[in-house]
């Protein structure tokens, strides 16, 4: 699969999703699942996050999630 594919397969599974306008969301596989870094991540820390607070986003590191407008 060359990376146009990949990039266009992507794409698509970011535009079958329909969150919020302007909302912080982990990062997800093309089936729509957080990624395994996500999800070792949400274990590690041990404590909820609120996505939609600064200091929790930063806590949990901006590497982990996408902005969607």
């Amino acid at each position: 699969m060359t990376h146009k594919a990949r990039m266009a397969n992507k794409k698509l599974a970011r535009q079958n999703r329909e969150p919020a306008s302007g909302t912080w969301m982990y990062k997800t596989n093309r089936a729509g699942e957080p990624v395994k870094a996500v999800k070792r991540r949400i274990t590690g820390l041990g404590i909820p996050i609120d996505l939609g607070r600064r200091e929790d986003r930063s806590m949990f590191g901006y590497n982990y999630l996408e902005y969607l407008k």
